[in-house]
């Protein structure tokens, strides 16, 4: 028999957004799978880079924990 796949990181990366805010999900969606800077994000979402470094670490953080 054939042995079933085991999941990659990006099925898991994809499993566990959804324990991320709705914004935090779509800051990492825009700075990761459109490979946008986060210049490029802010512009996009009519809000201050700051507030998207913001959403970035806190996501990665928690990105972070739940991997660890």
């Amino acid at each position: 028999r054939d042995q079933p796949r085991s999941r990659g990181l990006g099925d898991v990366y994809k499993r566990q957004m959804t324990r991320l805010t709705d914004k935090e999900q779509i800051v990492l969606r825009y700075c990761y799978e459109a490979r946008l800077t986060q210049e490029q994000t802010a512009i996009k979402l009519g809000c201050s880079e700051r507030s998207i470094r913001r959403y970035h670490a806190k996501a990665l953080h928690k990105l972070k924990q739940i991997l660890a």
